[in-house]
């Protein structure tokens, strides 16, 4: 029996176990396929038990997959795209949750309570922003950095988790408006749901109620860092709409992009997690700042998704490129690309970007200028930056002398992840 003829056994046996557990039909056998694109199930199934799955439901799947399907891999050959998607956030959500399944469980109530709209329809828009939920790394990151200095959490801190978690939704609701995206982690975009105008009233609507609901729960500090937050990210979200195909971005302006649109989040959880645990302002700075490398370290990890045309972690292929955005390993490749080399390249990448905002798609275009960047070393590059950064945020919970064991594994799992 070939590697694959294993893989699908094993996968249709952890599918069955899913389906039965939770009273959906029996799930299809996989098959093999030379397909990189993967096979489209004859029954809806096994995904929508794969979609019904809570964690603590999810162990022999995820078990199978990292063991013996070999995870990333694997999956690509065996599943279509959307459930390839949903497969590694759940796989990859259990593993982070591990050490904190009481306070995540917690967590899920407040966040459900601070989004709770007063009318249908913008709870219909909450139920689709909600059915896309990811690993949810932010809360996580809230919370591990409390216990570093305090192991009960207390309310504040779940108040703090949920908004951040909120901050970050409300921020993807307008990022599929800005990128006219169709999906959102293997489920259709509020915006393709509701429309455009629709989607970014619930993303305001979100957050102004929010920070209502919050504002008699806490102090006005907390509110104060997460306002900051959403300033820094608006200037990187500008920024990074200045630079979209210019020919004048640099990596010194893809940092100043990123320090505002990733990085400045997850700072801002370990900031609170710290503040909520009455840490001294040393060391909440310390835990702002590792917040911050681990944040660096995840977009890299997403602009090498943009590249491979294999990911199966809910990003489309060519993506960035097509919206004009030049990632890390864009940037690497320009810097060492010669006077005309770099003029083909900006010219390429003006037609990509037109054909996306037609709708249409230039994949033999694509293809060209993908190669051009991993032949460059690129991707080599920006896996070497990620885990530069990775190291920088172990260093700095080192320093702190204190011991929490999941914060430690988490921060290194996203560097892995990036590597």
């Amino acid at each position: 029996m070939s590697i694959k003829q294993v893989c699908c056994h094993c996968t249709h046996l952890s599918l069955s176990l899913i389906a039965s557990k939770i009273g959906c039909a029996e799930a299809p056998t996989p098959q093999p396929s030379s397909n990189k694109s993967g096979t489209v199930f004859g029954s809806n199934g096994a995904l929508d038990a794969v979609r019904q799955c809570q964690s603590n439901k999810f162990v022999a799947i995820a078990l199978t997959f990292r063991y013996l399907c070999h995870s990333q891999v694997a999956l690509p050959l065996l599943f279509p795209q959307e459930a390839c998607c949903l497969l590694l956030i759940r796989i990859m959500a259990y593993d982070f949750h591990k050490h904190l399944a009481t306070e995540m469980a917690f967590f899920e109530e407040k966040f459900k309570s601070l989004i709770e709209g007063d009318f249908e329809y913008i709870n219909h828009i909450r139920d689709q922003v909600f059915r896309s939920k990811g690993k949810q790394l932010r809360p996580m990151l809230v919370f591990y950095s409390h216990k570093l200095f305090r192991e009960e959490i207390l309310e504040q801190s779940y108040l703090a988790a949920s908004l951040v978690e909120i901050v970050h939704a409300a921020s993807l609701v307008h990022d599929d408006v800005v990128d006219m995206a169709d999906w959102r982690r293997g489920n259709a975009s509020v915006r393709a749901m509701f429309g455009n105008k629709a989607a970014v009233l619930a993303g305001d609507y979100m957050l102004t109620n929010a920070f209502l609901k919050a504002y008699d729960e806490s102090d006005s500090q907390l509110l104060v860092m997460l306002v900051d937050v959403i300033r820094q990210m608006s200037e990187g979200e500008l920024l990074q709409l200045q630079y979209a195909n210019n020919s004048h971005a640099t990596e010194q302006a893809y940092t100043q992009i990123v320090s505002g649109k990733t990085a400045a989040l997850f700072g801002c959880c370990c900031q609170c997690g710290a503040y909520t645990a009455r840490a001294s302002a040393e060391e909440t700075r310390k835990l702002k700042e590792i917040g911050r490398k681990v944040g660096f370290a995840f977009q890299i990890k997403d602009d090498l998704l943009d590249l491979d045309k294999n990911a199966a972690a809910g990003k489309a292929y060519g993506n960035d490129l097509k919206e004009g955005k030049l990632t890390l390993p864009a940037l690497y490749y320009l810097q060492q690309a010669g006077t005309l080399e770099k003029k083909s390249f900006f010219e390429d990448l003006d037609r990509l970007s037109a054909c996306h905002e037609e709708g249409k798609e230039c994949p033999g275009l694509l293809e060209s200028m993908t190669e051009r960047i991993l032949a460059s070393g690129g991707v080599e590059y920006a896996r070497r930056r990620a885990m530069d950064y990775t190291r920088e945020a172990m260093d700095i919970y080192q320093s702190l002398h204190r011991v929490n064991d999941g914060f430690a594994c988490l921060i290194q799992e996203i560097g892995e992840i990036a590597s």
